[in-house]
This record gives C-alpha cells, structure tokens and sequence, in this order.
C-alpha cells in the first residue's frame, strides 16, 4: 500500500477530489457598453470594438507608466547598492594597505638582528614584502639586470661584505627555507 502512495504522490496524484465549480454559480457581471446615441446593431459592435481598443491602450499605457517607475525606482535601489560597495572596497583597500605597511615594518624591524650559531656569528636576511604586484617582465629584459633590493636588503648587503668569501671559503655558509643567512662582523 506505501509503495502505491509513494507512486501516486510521486507522480503529483492525490486522492482529494476536486470539486467542479457549480453551473448556476453566480458570475462577475461584466461591463455592458452602450453608446449614448442610438445605432443600428452594426455601428454599436464597432463602437464598441472601438470602446475596447481605447481601455486596452489605456491600459496598456498605464502598465508601462507603472513598469517605468518601477524600473527608476531599482535603478535608484541599485546605485545605492553600488555607492555602498564602492566605499566598502575603498575601506577595504585601505585597511589591506594599512596591514601591508604593519607587515613590512614589523619584517624590517626584524630583519637586522644578529645571532650567533656555532660559534659564527650571522644575520638573518627577510625578505621585505613589495607594495604591490608588478607585470611580469618581458623575454628580453630578464637577462638585462637583476630588481633593485628593497632598503633592507641593501642595509643587510652593506653589513656583511667581505666576510662571504671567509665564510664560503671554509664551507660554514649556511642557507635555510625562505631565510637566507648571511655573515655579520662579531
């Protein structure tokens, strides 16, 4: 018996029965149209053909009216919606822009500190995060000159040349994932 009413109501059956509408029920009594001046049968048809004609382009008329307002009012809806994202990106950028400028100062700030390991002293080398992203460079100009180093990179460069090639020298030249290390003088 389930599976016979998971068919049925599968297949959008019911067993309510609908009940047809009655056939003396009362209509919705319609709008007779009679001209004010008498006519034959022929002339009040085409009165009121012509009677029709105007309502329905009446009508019409006002459903684009209505149409046309509704359209003004979204238009103004959405410029609304549009203002609003528009100083939410703003705000957003900005905040993005602030946490990058933290970032670099707090990766520069720490960039320069000295540690000692095994006896030989070093510096840890960060890389400092750019402002923003750059178009990939062309073919030609990659083999031309290396990017310009960020102001930490050349503070840390100036700070351990010459001691590279005593280090390199006796093989105590240490890298690492993502910090490059790089000889102080002690």
């Amino acid at each position: 018996k389930k599976a016979k009413a998971n068919k049925k109501a599968a297949a959008g059956k019911t067993n309510a029965k609908k009940t047809p509408a009655p056939k003396n029920a009362p209509q919705k009594p319609q709008p007779h149209y009679d001209p004010d001046v008498p006519m034959t049968k022929e002339e009040a048809a085409e009165w009121r053909r012509e009677q029709r004609r105007k309502r329905n382009r009446d009508s019409a008329a006002a459903s684009r009216q209505r149409q046309r307002d509704r359209i003004t009012e979204l238009e103004c809806e959405v410029d609304q919606w549009k203002k609003k994202f528009a100083d939410v990106m703003q705000r957003l950028q900005g905040l993005e822009a602030e946490r990058e400028n933290a970032e670099r100062e707090r990766i520069c700030a720490l960039a320069p500190s000295e540690t000692v390991s095994h006896g030989i002293p070093y510096s840890i080398i960060s890389p400092c995060p750019s402002p923003g992203l750059s178009p990939p460079p062309s073919p030609d100009s990659i083999f031309e000159s290396p990017p310009p180093l960020s102001e930490c990179h050349r503070v840390l460069e100036k700070a351990g040349q010459g001691h590279d090639e005593e280090l390199s020298s006796k093989g105590k030249y240490e890298e690492h994932h993502l910090i490059e290390m790089s000889p102080t003088p002690a």
